[in-house]
């Protein structure tokens, strides 16, 4: 089988973001269910503003009748993260002094990872990233401290090709006769059908 590696895309979707230096984000890394464990979302927390990405599914269908060429759907989801001791808004919106972005929100981070990713192939056998549905997981205070978590799936899909590797003929083309009437031993026509593989 060729062309599939999920390894690859995650650390290529990783690898767009953290070329793009921005300064504000702390950590790109991929998700390993940080936030599923409630006692140790503070140390998450204190990580922020971060960037995760994880495989989200994919649904592979066959091309061709052979079974030999599948379309797959993927999908991968970022999950972005800020905080402030401001207020709840600002984890969104950020904070700008003076010109200056002193502190910034899970909406500016949504926007890098859309400059990262959007249209993009990574340098990869894959279709562009198409983006999906943005959600909120948090917008909460912990400990002191107003965080917002939003998370946003990026689309893709590729084209699977099985390696023919074993020696099995394969029906490749068919003749069809057609008779008539039904029972006559004389065909009207005679058609050649090729198949795709």
């Amino acid at each position: 089988m060729s062309g599939f590696d999920l390894v690859a895309i995650e650390q290529g979707i990783k690898d767009a973001i953290i070329a793009l230096n921005r300064p504000y984000i702390a950590e790109v890394a991929t998700y390993g269910g940080e936030f599923d464990d409630v006692e140790s979302l503070g140390a998450v927390v204190r990580r922020f503003p971060a960037v995760w990405v994880t495989f989200a599914g994919g649904m592979p269908r066959p091309v061709s009748t052979s079974k030999k060429k599948w379309h797959i759907d993927l999908n991968f989801v970022v999950l972005v993260g800020a905080r402030s001791i401001r207020n709840e808004e600002s984890t969104r919106h950020g904070v700008v002094v003076s010109g200056q972005l002193v502190e910034v929100g899970t909406f500016q981070l949504l926007n890098d990872v859309r400059l990262a990713l959007l249209g993009k192939t990574l340098g990869l056998q894959i279709v562009p990233f198409d983006m999906g549905r943005i959600s909120t997981l948090f917008n909460t205070r912990i400990q002191n401290q107003a965080v917002s978590v939003l998370a946003q799936e990026y689309k893709t899909s590729l084209v699977v090709c099985i390696d023919d590797d074993d020696d099995v003929p394969w029906l490749l083309s068919m003749s069809m006769d057609y008779h008539s009437p039904a029972d006559s031993d004389t065909p009207v026509a005679t058609e050649i059908i090729n198949l795709e593989i």
